[in-house]
């Protein structure tokens, strides 16, 4: 979200973020349209990590390299499964990224790099509605270079 400068109740100059400033300045992709809302490649994608740490230190990169635009670390969850013949039960930290299809090979390799479980939950789920704005910032922010901004 980009800042724009205002005046505070003191004074001086400080900066807030404009969501309307975001909506007229990301212009959205073209193509089709279903239900008045743009066809995006938006997706989300799913993985839990076994720690806070592990799930900030992934959120933080995969921003970072621009193949997310987005991540949410959630609260812990409990996930009961099989491994290896016996039922288990941990303490997990779900995660939520915010991708594109496009940028989806290099975002699953990037959770692969940082992920500290032998066999990761990595799940694609196709965004099939949204916020057409909020949509097309997301496929802005992945469109970027790692360490550019992609917004004029």
């Amino acid at each position: 979200m980009r800042a724009r400068s205002t005046i505070s109740s003191t004074g001086k100059p400080s900066k807030i973020a404009s969501s309307r400033s975001l909506i007229r300045k990301v212009p959205l992709p073209a193509g089709g349209c279903r239900t008045g809302i743009p066809s995006l490649s938006v997706i989300a994608v799913l993985t839990n990590l076994p720690d806070s740490e592990s799930a900030f230190n992934l959120a933080r990169a995969l921003v970072r390299s621009r193949v997310a635009a987005c991540v949410n670390v959630l609260a812990p969850a409990t996930s009961f499964y099989r491994w290896e013949g016996r039922e288990e039960e941990a303490r997990e930290i779900p995660v939520i990224i915010k991708s594109t299809r496009e940028r989806y090979p290099e975002l699953e390799r990037a959770i692969r790099d940082h992920h500290p479980y032998e066999l990761p939950e990595i799940i694609a789920f196709p965004v099939e509605q949204g916020l057409p704005q909020y949509l097309g910032w997301v496929a802005e922010e992945c469109k970027g270079e790692p360490g550019s901004d992609p917004a004029p």
